[in-house]
């Protein structure tokens, strides 16, 4: 579990963002979905228009557009594609419990088999952190999830991100001693 705060400012004199994945060879899904999430946030917020360059020639390009980047920065709305796969989730938007259950039911498709009570405890705990992106992460745009099964070594990866107030600043409002 690994938790911290992250954020470029943007230059006020800067009237859009261009992220640029062209010279992109990999990319982790935990970093897919944590720059999904920040630019989620920034065009929320800033209300400055995202583009993204791609070149579909390119694998790990090929990867971030079927995992939903391109659709979710549009719509802001989670893709659909993964819903049932057996080893990527794709991107999810999380604003409300239903978003949390729908991700939760997508990852736990993934490496259903030997070891499926252990898959079923660390479902459950993505499952509070999704919660939590509702219940106390304050984001206009909510959280992005990924998950992905890496068969070859036997692992999954899943990340939950957003740009909100963080766990201190919503801790302190209800506690502030």
């Amino acid at each position: 579990l690994q938790t911290w705060e992250w954020k470029w400012p943007t230059p006020k004199s800067c009237d859009s963002i261009i992220l640029d994945l062209t010279e992109v060879d990999f990319l982790e899904p935990w970093a897919l979905a944590m720059f999904t999430s920040y630019l989620l946030g920034v065009k929320s917020e800033e209300k400055k228009p995202i583009s993204v360059q791609t070149d579909y020639e390119i694998p790990s390009n090929k990867y971030f557009v079927d995992m939903g980047l391109l659709e979710v920065l549009d719509t802001g709305k989670s893709t659909t594609k993964w819903d049932a796969g057996a080893q990527d989730t794709g991107l999810h938007v999380i604003q409300t419990h239903d978003d949390v259950m729908r991700f939760y039911r997508s990852a736990a498709m993934l490496g259903k088999g030997p070891g499926a009570d252990t898959l079923d405890a660390v479902m459950y705990a993505m499952a509070e952190l999704g919660r939590n992106v509702v219940q106390h992460a304050a984001s206009p745009v909510g959280g992005v999830a990924i998950a992905q099964h890496f068969p070859d070594s036997h692992r999954i990866q899943i990340a939950i991100c957003d740009v909100g107030q963080g766990v201190l600043s919503s801790l302190k409002g209800n506690y502030p001693e």
